[in-house]
C-alpha cells in the first residue's frame, strides 16, 4: 500500500503550507493594524 502511505505526505504538505500561509496573514494584518494606529486621523484616506 505505497499509494495509501503516499497521501500522508500529501495531507502533511497541506498542512503545513495552510499553516504557513494562515500564520503569515494574521502576521500582516496584525502589523497593519498596528501601523494604522500611527497614522494621524486626517490622513487616514481608507476610512
Amino acid at each position: 500500500m505505497i499509494a495509501a502511505e503516499q497521501w500522508s505526505y500529501v495531507i502533511a504538505a497541506w498542512v503545513v503550507t495552510g499553516a504557513t500561509i494562515g500564520g503569515y496573514a494574521v502576521s500582516v494584518l496584525r502589523r497593519g493594524r498596528r501601523l494604522a494606529k500611527q497614522v494621524p486621523v486626517e490622513e487616514r484616506r481608507w476610512l
